[in-house]
């Protein structure tokens, strides 16, 4: 069923369910893992089905249960986009090396967006995660290029790399945040 690396409190915990999507061998399952608990592997993994796992997190003394959902590869399921609905965060991978895997990224984006006019189920808290930034030598995908995609479409970018860690904190961080700070401002619109 999923995956658990904490128990969950019994009471003041909110939850949040984030989805990873990406091109097959984007690195969204590393990346996910890496932030799970702190693990890599060399083997590659291929998703098959959906994996949940769940995390407790703190911030602003508030628990956080994060339901994190590894999808399979956006570009060999086309109905993914299902998966995307009730979310309430969404971090968008693809892999440096491959100009192809950002191709599809670029393309799952804007089907969200477009979807995302259409529904009341799809969150606008997503962020875009370049994997694999520890083989400079054989990128494809530069970071302006990156950037330059993520600032027009108004999300962030950051490039990870679940081998040494870098930036896999600060990616899941900020979709936390953000989320967060979402579900803060929703709240104070009710009262």
């Amino acid at each position: 069923m999923g995956n658990y690396n904490k128990k969950m409190p019994k009471h003041n915990t909110q939850e949040m369910k984030i989805g990873i999507f990406g091109d097959k061998q984007s690195g969204k399952t590393s990346l996910l893992k890496k932030f799970y608990n702190n693990s890599f592997k060399t083997k590659r993994i291929s998703t098959e089905s959906p994996k949940q796992y769940y995390k407790y997190y703190k911030i602003d003394n508030q628990g956080i249960m994060l339901h994190m959902w590894d999808t399979p590869s956006i570009a060999q399921y086309p109905l993914i986009e299902q998966y995307a609905y009730g979310l309430d965060g969404i971090v968008l991978t693809f892999d440096l090396t491959s100009k192809i895997s950002f191709e599809v990224a670029k393309s799952f984006l804007y089907m969200i967006q477009k979807e995302k006019n259409k529904s009341l189920f799809l969150t606008k808290n997503i962020i875009i995660a370049g994997c694999k930034g520890d083989l400079k030598t054989k990128r494809e995908v530069c970071n302006k290029e990156a950037s330059d995609f993520a600032y027009n479409n108004n999300i962030c970018y950051i490039e990870t790399s679940a081998l040494n860690g870098s930036g896999v904190s600060e990616c899941f961080e900020y979709i936390i945040t953000l989320i967060y700070n979402d579900s803060i401002l929703a709240k104070k619109k009710k009262k």
